[in-house]
């Protein structure tokens, strides 16, 4: 990709954390309670950098700003309606990418006993994974 938003940031978390958090809640967690499952708050130029470093390749250059996102969104939702498709790049798509606030995970490490690595960790496993095999891991393991 030759360019991020610049302006998007969201809470992160490595797959395999995300999938022990939600073990954990069935087996530790209270009825009717919520947990954050999220690592930390993170800008998608800082999850680009770590990602690309770890494959080996240049990180975007260019930042996009979610405004500038946002009013090609607008002008991408009349095309796609004269064309009678369908867009991922809707005004409200960019719209919630303003809505994302850091959030806090304490309760699931108290109540749960998660323990996520840290996010940029699994950006490098993920970003490794698939540049030296980007087949399934089912497929990887198999060739063992």
């Amino acid at each position: 990709m030759p360019f991020y938003i610049d302006g998007y940031d969201a809470e992160v978390v490595g797959i395999e954390d995300a999938a022990q958090a939600m073990v954990l809640a069935g087996e530790r967690g209270r009825i009717g309670e919520r947990y954050i499952v999220s690592e930390r708050f993170m800008s998608t130029r800082e999850v680009h950098e770590i990602g690309c470093t770890a494959a080996g390749v240049a990180p975007p250059k260019w930042g996009i700003p979610i405004r500038l996102l946002s009013v090609a969104a607008h002008v991408n939702g009349v095309v796609a309606r004269l064309r009678g498709t369908d867009t991922k790049l809707t005004p409200l798509n960019v719209r919630l990418m303003h809505i994302m606030t850091p959030l806090d995970h304490s309760k699931a490490v108290r109540e749960l006993g998660w323990q996520p690595r840290p996010t940029p960790e699994s950006i490098v496993a993920a970003a490794r994974f698939f540049r030296d095999d980007h087949r399934s891991p089912v497929s990887a393991q198999e060739r063992r």
